[in-house]
C-alpha cells in the first residue's frame, strides 16, 4: 500500500511539473506554444564510469554519440518528405557506462510514460508529446538492462552499439532492436581468420557482462562444430565493480600456463583491454611478443600500445564518405560550446576553457565510428512512424497515438517493417531477433609502416572471410606468424590418442602397429584376417600369396637343374644297358648301379616337384620323394662299401673262405630291404600326420601358402634314417679307402658320403634358422639337388668318360690294374728272369752284350718259370693268405664278369711284338 501511495505521488508531481514546463512566456509576456510533437529518448556514455560505478569525467566519444542524435533529429526535422507535420524533440540521458545509471535513466523514460498516460492531456501541444522509443546504450549489458524495463510499458528501443545474442531473445526483449549484427556473425569471422592461418588452439579473455558472456558461450558453440579448441577461458569482472591490476596479472599469469596458444581473443571494452595489455607485457614480456590478439568490433580511430603490433580487429563495416566524416567533425566543432558536458580526460587533454579547444581539436578529431549507426537508430524510428501513420492513411499524429501500450505495440510491429539504406552503408531492416539481418566486418590489422596504425586486412560478408593480402606479416621484426597449435599433425602412420576426451586439438602421436590401418577420425584399427593395410593406410587390402611355382625366383633355378639332371640320369641309363656286357659296367655292379641311378631319378623329380605350387598332393609327393629317394641312394652306396670291406677284411684274416652276401642278387635284395623300411616309416608319418597346405606368416605383412610340415620340424622325421644310412657309408669308406687300384670306386664313393655330408650340415641350419617358408623348400629342393649331383658326377661321370670317350681303356687289364701299386710284369721282364735262372753267367752276358737269346729258348723258359711259380702259389695257399690276385678274381667271378687272374690271353700279343723286335 506504501508502495501504491508513493507512486501515485510521484506520479501527480511529474504531471504537473510536465504541464507546467512545457508552458512557457516569451521575454514580453506573451504565451508562447510547444513546437514539439513526439519525444525521442537515448542514453549515452556521455562521461566515463569511475569507481563504485559513479559518473567519472566526460568522454569525447560520449559528446560524440549525444550529437549525433541531435544532428539525425535535426536532419529528420528539415525533411518535408519524412513526417510531414510532425516535430521531433529529445530527451538525452547520460548512462556514465554504468548499469545502474543507465536503469535510473531507464526508470526516468518510464515514469514520464506512466505520467503522460495518466495524466490524459487535453491538449497535446500542451507537453512535449508522447514519448517515441529510445536510441540507446551503447553496451550490451546497458541495453539488455534497460529493455527488460521497457518490456513493462512497450517502449521501443534501437540500440547501435549492442552486440550480445542474448538480446535476441523475443521473450524478454521482445522491443528491442539494433543497427548492428550480434555477435553470433562475429564468432564466424573469427573462426575463419584461424582457419586461415591454420590455428586451432585459442585463448579468450572476456569482460563478466552480457556481451562478454554472450560471446564466449557463442563462440564456444561454435567451435564444437569446427576444428578449434580453446586452451584457456579467463573473465574479469565488469558489471558489478571494475576489474583491478591484480585481475589482470593473474590473467597474464594463466595465458602464460596455456603459451602453445599463440593467439587469444579479447571480448572487453577499451579501457580493461589497455590494462590487459600493460598487465602481460609487464608480467610476460617474452609471451607479449608472441601473442596475437583478436580484438572485438571496437573503434580503430583510437590510440593502442605498439605492443600489440600484428593484432587483428573486427569492427562494424561502414561505408561513410569521408565528405560526411568532414561535414560532422565540422559541425560537432561549431556546436561544442553548446554541450554542457565538457570531457576533462581520455585521449585528449582539455584546459578549463573549452572555447579555446575547439581549434586544437581540428587537427586531430576523428569522427566516432559509431556515429553512422547512431544516425541509422534515429532514422528507424523516423520510418516507423511514417509507415505506420501510412498504414492508417494519417497526415498528422492523433492525440491517442504512443499514450498507450496498444498503440506502442502497434509502433513496435511498424518498426518490424521498416526498410531503408542507412547512413552506415547498411540495409537497416530487422530479423525476427530484432538484429540488423546483415552482417558485416572489416578486418584491420595493426601494423608499422612509420607510424604503428590499423590498416584494412580483409573483409568478412555473407558468412565468407576475405583477405586483401593473403601475405600478411605478423610484426616487423618477424614476419611469420607464431603457429597456435596445441599438438603438431601425426606422421601419415600415426593415430591421434587426445589428451582429454573432449579435447580435439591436443593428443599424442602413436604409430600404428604393422597390420592397422587410419580410420577417417585418424585411429588406428587392424585389418581383418589375412589382409593387410595400403600404402597411405586408409584402408586394406589381401595379402599377396607368396609361394613355390616353376617360374618363380624360388622354383625356377631348382626347376632348371632338376629338369637337366632328371635327362642325364636318364641318358645314362640308357648308355649303361647298351654296354652292359664291357668290362667297366659289369666290374661297378649293373643292378646296384641301376638303383642308384633310380634313386638319382628319385631325388631329381622330388625337387622338380618341390618346385610347383602346394597342393595336398604336392605335399605328399613331397614327404614320398624326399625319405625314399635318399634311402635308395645311399642304400645301394652302403651295399657297395660293405661288400668290398668285407671281402678285403677276410683276405686278411687269412682265410679264403667264402662271403655269403656278396651275389648281386642279395645285394639288391638287401638294398630294397632297406629302402622298405624307409617306406614304412613315411606311411606311418603320413597316417598320423595327413598332408595339408596351410598359411604361414613370417611376418605380418607377408602371407605364404606352404606345406604344413614344413612349419615345423617334423619333416626331419623321414631324413634321420637316410642320415644314418649315410653316416654309415662314410664309415666304410674311410674303411676301405686302401684298397687296390682296380677298386679305386670306392674312393668316389667316399667322395660322395664327405660331400653329402657338407651339404647337409650347411642344410640344417638354413632350414630352422630361416622364417620364409618358400626359402625353407627352396633350401630343401637345392640340397635334395646337390645330393643327387655329387652322386650322379663322382659315381657315372668317370664311367661315362671311358665308355664315350676313351674305350681303350673299358679293357680287362685296364679295369683290374696292379695290386699295392705294383708295376706289371712285362714279357722282356719275364725272359731275364728266365735267362738269369738257367744260364747263369752265359744269359747275364747275352743280356749285357745285348745279344737275342733263341726263340725255343725264351718261350721255354718262359713257361716252365710261369707254370713253376703258379704250383708254388697253389701249394703255399692252403698254408698262407690268398693273393690280391684270387681276391680279385673271387670278387669279379661274383659279379660274372667274365675276368680271371691269369694273362695267358696277353702272351701271344707280347711275343708276336717280341719277336718283332
Amino acid at each position: 500500500m506504501m508502495f501504491v501511495f508513493w507512486f501515485s505521488v510521484v506520479v501527480f508531481v511529474n504531471c504537473y511539473v510536465v504541464i507546467g514546463f512545457q508552458t512557457t512566456t516569451k521575454p514580453g509576456g506573451s504565451h508562447v506554444e510547444p513546437e514539439r510533437n513526439v519525444v525521442l529518448g537515448g542514453v549515452f556514455p556521455i562521461r566515463t564510469r569511475a569507481e563504485n560505478n559513479t559518473c567519472g569525467r566526460p568522454s569525447l566519444n560520449g559528446l560524440q554519440e549525444k550529437y549525433a542524435m541531435v544532428y539525425a533529429v535535426n536532419k529528420i526535422n528539415e525533411d518535408r518528405n519524412l513526417l510531414p507535420g510532425i516535430h521531433i524533440n529529445t530527451e538525452i540521458y547520460d548512462s556514465c557506462d554504468s548499469i545502474s545509471k543507465a536503469t535510473q535513466q531507464a526508470m526516468n523514460f518510464i515514469i514520464n510514460t506512466t505520467v503522460m498516460e495518466k495524466c490524459q492531456c487535453p491538449d497535446e501541444r500542451q507537453s512535449s508529446g508522447p514519448l517515441l522509443g529510445v536510441v540507446g546504450g551503447s553496451s550490451s549489458s546497458t541495453s539488455a538492462q534497460m529493455a527488460s524495463l521497457f518490456r513493462i510499458e512497450k517502449i521501443t528501443q534501437v540500440s547501435y552499439w549492442a552486440t550480445s545474442s542474448e538480446l535476441n531473445d523475443r521473450f524478454r526483449y521482445g522491443y528491442h532492436f539494433r543497427t548492428v549484427p550480434s555477435d553470433a556473425g562475429l564468432n564466424s569471422a573469427i573462426i575463419q581468420l584461424a582457419s586461415e592461418f591454420n590455428w586451432n588452439y585459442l585463448s579468450v579473455v572476456y569482460e563478466d557482462s552480457s556481451f562478454g558472456r554472450k560471446a564466449v558461450e557463442e563462440l564456444q558453440k561454435q567451435t564444437k562444430s569446427s576444428d578449434l579448441c580453446l586452451a584457456e577461458i579467463q573473465k574479469f569482472p565488469y558489471d558489478t565493480k571494475m576489474a583491478t591490476e591484480e585481475e589482470f596479472y593473474r590473467i597474464a599469469s594463466k595465458l602464460s600456463q596455456a603459451a602453445k596458444a599463440k593467439v587469444v581473443i579479447v571480448f572487453a571494452q577499451r579501457k580493461e583491454m589497455n590494462m590487459l595489455f600493460e598487465s602481460v607485457r609487464k608480467r610476460e614480456p617474452s609471451l607479449s611478443r608472441q601473442l596475437v590478439w583478436i580484438l572485438s568490433h571496437h573503434p580503430a580511430d583510437q590510440e593502442y600500445p605498439k605492443d600489440i603490433e600484428g593484432a587483428f580487429l573486427f569492427s562494424h563495416w561502414t561505408q561513410s564518405s569521408d565528405n560526411f566524416e568532414r561535414q560532422f567533425v565540422s559541425e560537432f566543432l561549431k556546436n561544442y560550446i553548446d554541450i554542457r558536458m565538457l570531457p576533462t580526460a581520455g585521449y585528449i587533454k582539455y584546459e578549463q576553457n573549452y572555447t579555446d579547444d575547439a581549434p586544437e581539436l581540428k587537427s586531430s578529431l576523428r569522427m566516432s565510428q559509431k556515429v553512422p549507426f547512431i544516425i541509422d537508430s534515429v532514422y528507424s524510428f523516423a520510418h516507423a512512424l511514417q509507415n505506420l501513420m501510412k498504414k492508417d492513411n494519417l497526415t498528422e499524429l492523433p492525440d491517442s497515438l504512443l499514450l498507450d501500450r496498444k498503440s506502442r505495440d502497434l509502433f513496435a510491429e511498424s518498426m518490424k517493417k521498416i526498410s531503408f539504406e542507412g547512413m552506415s552503408g547498411n540495409l537497416v531492416e530487422f530479423n525476427r531477433g530484432g538484429t540488423i539481418r546483415t552482417s558485416k566486418y572489416k578486418i584491420r590489422q595493426f601494423r608499422f609502416n612509420g607510424t604503428h596504425r590499423w590498416v584494412d586486412a580483409g573483409i568478412y560478408t555473407n558468412n565468407t572471410l576475405k583477405l586483401f593480402d593473403k601475405n600478411l606479416k605478423f610484426k616487423t621484426s618477424n614476419i611469420a606468424f607464431p603457429n597456435s597449435v596445441c599438438s603438431e599433425s601425426c606422421a601419415a602412420n600415426s593415430e591421434l590418442i587426445p589428451d582429454d576426451e573432449n579435447s580435439k586439438c591436443c593428443w599424442v602421436c602413436r604409430e600404428c602397429e604393422v597390420l592397422q590401418y587410419l580410420t577417417p577420425g585418424q585411429r588406428c584399427k587392424t585389418c581383418p584376417l589375412l589382409q593387410r593395410p595400403n600404402a597411405n593406410r586408409t584402408g586394406c587390402y589381401d595379402i599377396p600369396i607368396e609361394t613355390m611355382t616353376l617360374f618363380n625366383k624360388w622354383g625356377a633355378g631348382v626347376s632348371i637343374m632338376s629338369f637337366i639332371g632328371m635327362i642325364l640320369v636318364i641318358a645314362t641309363a640308357a648308355i649303361l644297358i647298351k654296354y652292359r656286357d664291357t668290362p667297366i659296367v659289369k666290374a661297378s655292379g649293373k643292378e646296384l648301379s641301376y638303383l642308384l641311378l633310380w634313386g638319382i631319378f628319385l631325388a631329381y623329380l622330388n625337387g622338380l616337384i618341390g618346385s610347383n605350387r602346394p597342393t595336398a598332393g604336392i605335399c605328399t609327393l613331397i614327404r614320398l620323394g624326399i625319405g625314399s629317394s635318399y634311402t635308395l641312394c645311399f642304400a645301394a652306396l652302403l651295399i657297395k662299401t660293405n661288400r668290398i670291406s668285407r671281402i678285403f677284411n677276410r683276405s686278411r684274416r687269412g682265410a679264403m673262405k667264402t662271403t655269403h652276401c656278396i651275389s648281386p642278387a642279395s645285394q639288391v635284395a638287401l638294398c630294397l630291404m632297406l629302402f622298405g623300411l624307409q617306406l614304412v616309416i613315411i606311411i606311418g608319418w603320413l597316417i598320423l600326420i595327413p598332408p595339408e597346405t596351410v598359411y604361414h606368416q613370417p611376418t605380418k605383412l607377408r602371407l605364404q601358402l606352404v606345406c604344413g610340415v614344413l612349419t615345423d620340424s617334423s619333416f626331419m622325421i623321414v631324413l634321420i634314417y637316410p642320415a644314418f644310412l649315410l653316416l654309415v657309408c662314410v664309415f666304410y669308406a674311410f674303411k676301405t679307402r686302401k684298397c687296390p687300384s682296380g677298386f679305386n670306386e670306392t674312393k668316389f664313393i667316399g667322395f660322395t658320403a664327405y660331400i653329402t655330408c657338407i651339404i647337409w650340415l650347411s642344410f640344417t641350419p638354413v632350414y630352422f634358422i630361416t622364417q620364409s617358408m618358400p626359402l625353407r623348400q627352396t633350401a630343401l629342393n637345392v640340397a635334395l639337388t646337390l645330393s643327387a649331383t655329387v652322386a650322379f658326377i663322382f659315381l657315372f661321370a668317370p664311367k661315362m668318360v671311358i665308355i664315350l670317350f676313351k674305350p681303350e681303356k673299358n679293357t680287362k687289364r685296364s679295369i683290374m690294374g696292379s695290386s699295392n701299386g705294383a708295376r706289371t710284369r712285362t714279357f722282356k721282364d719275364i725272359v731275364k728272369s728266365v735267362q738269369a735262372q738257367h744260364m747263369g753267367d752265359k744269359a747275364s752276358d747275352i743280356v749285357t752284350n745285348c745279344k737275342k737269346p733263341s726263340l725255343a729258348m725264351v718261350v721255354l723258359a718262359a713257361k716252365k718259370l710261369e707254370m713253376q711259380r703258379a704250383a708254388e702259389a697253389t701249394t703255399e695257399g692252403n698254408k698262407s693268405n690268398p693273393t690280391e690276385g684270387q681276391v680279385v678274381a673271387e670278387v669279379h667271378r661274383e659279379d660274372d664278369s667274365g675276368i680271371d687272374n691269369t694273362t695267358n690271353d696277353q702272351h701271344t700279343p707280347m711275343l708276336t711284338q717280341t719277336d718283332d723286335d
